[in-house]
């Protein structure tokens, strides 16, 4: 039987040398597309010259909200990453108050910013959302950013979703996607399983946010795109329908969304 393939749409790398061994070890089981996401400008500027060598990377280019405050404000480096045919969306970029690595307002201002980038440019941002415990603001301000950008005409996934089912309905209202990873397989995070059974079937994407989340039975350990069967397998057991289909499902999803084919 022929293998299956799948695509991990958001993942880190901290090096061209190490994206290149991870792509080629990644390719040995069946990931024909990666989308790796940048926390910084220098990070995208790396990840820009990576994907000049390897066939299946692509890239976002954005600010984390971690990185909020240290940045100057200058979107100009955006124009060179378009120009090499394979920049594919705005991220990682959003709201964290767990943290609080950056102040709210730098937080704010940047996520701003780069929504009215992604339109500018027609593509895509992958949003990192992170709330307190026993708290729903960042998802409150988030879902009020986005909902402008729908509007817009902004398209948008989710990134590593763990808020509420009432708000996940929210965003989905919005046209949001949702990404599914290696939290799929922690014993005791049945919120995410409990999400995964929710999601519309044409939003889900696959992704393993590595070198952080590794599924099981590598919890702990790096994570890495070759390990994005186990995450499909186990979301395949949540909703009930074989591998091939959530192969078939998340690729054409992610080729939808990212047009990473």
């Amino acid at each position: 039987m022929n293998m299956l393939s799948f695509r991990d749409t958001h993942c880190h790398f901290d090096s061209e040398e190490l994206a290149l061994r991870i792509c080629a070890e990644s390719l040995d089981q069946g990931i024909t597309g990666i989308l790796a996401c940048a926390s910084s400008i220098p990070d995208a500027q790396m990840l820009c010259k990576a994907v000049q060598n390897i066939p299946n990377l692509f890239f976002a280019a954005g600010v984390h909200p971690h990185e909020a405050a240290n940045f100057d404000g200058d979107t100009a480096c955006f124009a060179d990453f378009a120009a090499t045919g394979k920049l594919k969306a705005v991220g990682e970029i959003g709201l964290d108050v767990y943290y609080d690595f950056a102040d709210h307002e730098s937080q704010l201002r940047v996520f701003r910013q780069m929504l009215d980038l992604a339109l500018s440019m027609n593509l895509p941002v992958s949003v990192h959302c992170r709330d307190k415990e026993d708290s729903e603001e960042a998802y409150r301000l988030t879902y009020d950013l986005l909902k402008d950008f729908s509007a817009s005409g902004g398209r948008f996934v989710i990134h590593s979703y763990s808020g509420s089912p009432a708000y996940m309905e929210r965003f989905a209202e919005l046209g949001a996607w949702f990404g599914v990873n290696g939290m799929i397989t922690f014993k005791k995070a049945e919120n995410i399983r409990t999400l995964a059974k929710l999601y519309p079937a044409d939003k889900i994407l696959l992704e393993t946010d590595a070198p952080y989340l590794a599924p099981v039975p590598h919890r702990g350990k790096e994570n890495t795109p070759a390990y994005i069967p186990l995450i499909a397998e186990a979301l395949a057991a949540v909703r009930g329908v074989s591998l091939e289909e959530i192969s078939e499902l998340t690729n054409r999803n992610a080729g939808n969304l990212f047009a990473i084919l």
